[in-house]
């Protein structure tokens, strides 16, 4: 299929997870490289092709329990509504155009708002690396349940990983997830006293991603293609952890997307 320029149909997405989140008193808070393109292009990065939002955990778990009161062509996908849904996060899609991502097992959907829960984390830095690294061996497994279900070629890197399936075997995607759940978000938040940071668990950037509950305490509306979306009004703490110099431009060469992504079907 001929390639399509899927950035108006991501920003219709944008559009209506905004609306919806309005309509209905949640909060929400672009992060990554589309808090990056608002401040740095007014509008997505010009390479690059997905889009990401943050919610802080109580009004994350409201907007799944609302999952069925988006029309077509959006949904709202999360492991509590979708069964077998191998992500541990939501992603509101738009279902006009379907991409596949070609990861080691291609993930096939709409066109994706990845939405990212905040759940809270420890002051201590070791923990919080702790934290991270039971993050990050919980989703392997859940990689490699699915790899194993699908029963797709492993690569040099998923074979040296072998000696891990005889225990990946023994769970489910479910029991793996919920173990997620459990360790990842209700420990922390019952346990940890002081409630001073947030983390972004499922991010891309790791424990870049943890940030005192204070910059998201505040909020305010950056112009991004013509529209109006909420982030951070300390926007320099995240985008200057995350990605140190942030307004100054990548060389050429590293002005690509980091996803490889297809279309499959469009009904544009």
């Amino acid at each position: 299929m001929a390639d399509i320029d899927i950035k108006p149909i991501l920003l219709e997405t944008l559009c209506e997870f905004h609306s919806f989140c309005g309509k209905n008193d949640l909060e929400y808070f672009l992060v990554g490289g589309t808090l990056l393109g608002a401040v740095r292009h007014e509008g997505f990065i010009p390479w690059d092709d997905d889009a990401d939002v943050v919610m802080p955990r109580k009004d994350y778990d409201r907007l799944l329990k609302l999952y069925d009161q988006f029309d077509y062509p959006f949904k709202l996908k999360s492991p509590k509504n979708i069964k077998n849904f191998r992500i541990p996060f939501a992603k509101l899609t738009n279902e006009k155009v379907i991409i596949e991502e070609g990861t080691h097992v291609p993930f096939r959907n709409g066109v994706w708002l990845d939405v990212f829960p905040l759940d809270y984390t420890f002051d201590n830095t070791y923990l919080q690396q702790l934290h991270f690294s039971t993050a990050n061996r919980l989703g392997l497994l859940l990689k490699l349940k699915y790899d194993l279900e699908y029963k797709q070629s492993f690569s040099f890197k998923m074979r040296v990983l072998l000696p891990y399936l005889k225990v990946v075997s023994k769970f489910t995607p479910r029991k793996v997830l919920n173990l997620m759940f459990k360790i990842n978000e209700d420990f922390p938040s019952k346990v940890i006293l002081r409630k001073k940071n947030y983390v972004n668990l499922y991010g891309s950037w790791g424990i870049k991603e943890i940030a005192p509950i204070s910059v998201f305490e505040s909020k305010k509306l950056y112009d991004f293609e013509g529209n109006s979306f909420w982030g951070p009004v300390d926007y320099h703490f995240w985008l200057e952890k995350v990605y140190g110099d942030y307004m100054k431009l990548p060389i050429p060469e590293q002005r690509t997307s980091k996803h490889k992504i297809r279309i499959i079907s469009s009904q544009i």
